[in-house]
């Protein structure tokens, strides 16, 4: 897109377009979720990202590529990601007992960082030597691997029964009774607006401010996911009694990262801060999974995923605020800025909810998992 327009504010509203379904749709592939095959679901999402990449490698082999094609494009990937976001980890959620969630999620999150620690450095490689039809060409046939893996999972989940639907309604207010889970809910609200948008300025810091090139930038977009790969298998094994501290402790650990990277000069310099960010990022990624499916009742899962995915979907509001002050101030200065009011934020969560005190004694029924620890 940068290569198209020249522009930041079109490079973040990349971020916006991708991340608009979520915002939009979130909740009712929830619902959806709860009532359906998983398996199905995860499946339809990988076929509707497919038709997606597809189009890409048609339009830039031809030279057709513009801008509106490229932003319904990721439109559509979107829609995939919102879909397979709560629908495979309601499958994983299914496929294993209870007290191994936590160890599943930190799986999952050591899976997404590989490949977030190998994608940027192998897009940057393919993009410098097969160019951007060959390199989305690559990446078309990855996925179609990745949906014949999903095609070949021996168990399914199927949906509940109608007897036992609850309303969305129903289903938020039953998540926010917990503490724990209302302030991943909120942090992860912060972090996609404030924090996360910073990556669709990746390339642009890259370029301007550190003169580097595609393999480089590469590099620098996979410090991240390496840090996050050391440590989250680590974040995996935290008991459930220190689970909001440490996520939100890594959640501040990843935006104090993001600001040092947004004022520094130095290109190793800015890969040493995000690799430690990384560590913030694996115990944010692993703990937004381990403590929502823990916390809440196998039929209320998908909904409460879909909740989550609704608090992703604010990252449009942070990358349209991001590119806005990129136009104005520089890249630079606005990352550094939204990532110093993602900390006042995630502050305000701890101390509004206590979330570093201890948890109080639950003497009568669990509003979230339905059980009585009573008589």
């Amino acid at each position: 897109m940068f290569d198209l327009t020249g522009s930041p504010s079109r490079v973040a509203l990349v971020g916006v377009v991708r991340m608009t379904p979520l915002l939009l749709f979130g909740l009712g592939i929830g619902a959806v979720v709860d009532r359906a095959s998983k398996r199905r679901l995860v499946a339809l999402a990988h076929t509707l990202v497919l038709a997606a990449i597809a189009s890409v490698v048609v339009a830039t082999a031809a030279g057709a590529a513009t801008p509106l094609h490229l932003y319904v494009a990721v439109f559509a990937s979107g829609i995939g990601f919102a879909a397979d976001f709560s629908a495979h980890r309601a499958l994983m959620a299914h496929l294993v007992p209870r007290s191994a969630l936590g160890t599943v999620a930190a799986l999952d999150t050591t899976t997404l960082t590989g490949s977030y620690l190998l994608g940027p450095s192998l897009a940057g490689l393919a993009i410098g030597t097969l160019g951007y039809t060959g390199a989305y060409a690559l990446l078309l046939v990855l996925v179609g691997g990745s949906l014949a893996l999903v095609l070949g999972v021996p168990r399914d989940a199927p949906g509940g029964p109608p007897a036992r639907r609850l309303r969305l309604l129903q289903a938020l207010r039953a998540v926010a009774a917990n503490r724990t889970v209302l302030a991943v809910l909120l942090i992860t609200m912060v972090m996609n607006a404030c924090a996360f948008p910073y990556q669709f300025m990746l390339p642009v810091i890259a370029r301007q401010e550190l003169a580097v090139g595609p393999v480089a930038y590469g590099l620098l977009g996979s410090a991240a996911g390496l840090g996050a790969l050391f440590s989250a298998l680590a974040a995996g094994a935290v008991p459930p009694r220190l689970a909001g501290r440490v996520f939100s402790g890594g959640s501040l650990l990843l935006l104090c990262c993001i600001v040092v990277f947004a004022l520094s000069r130095s290109y190793p310099l800015s890969i040493a801060v995000l690799f430690v960010g990384g560590f913030g990022f694996a115990s944010f990624a692993v703990l937004q999974t381990s403590v929502v499916l823990q916390g809440t009742d196998p039929e209320l899962r998908g909904r409460a995923l879909g909740a989550v995915t609704l608090g992703i979907g604010s990252q449009p509001f942070g990358a349209l605020a991001l590119g806005g002050l990129a136009e104005a101030a520089g890249a630079p200065l606005a990352v550094a800025a939204m990532g110093s009011l993602g900390l006042v934020l995630v502050l305000a969560v701890v101390v509004a909810l206590r979330l570093w005190s201890p948890p109080p004694p639950d003497r009568n029924r669990d509003p979230v998992a339905g059980h009585r620890a009573g008589p």
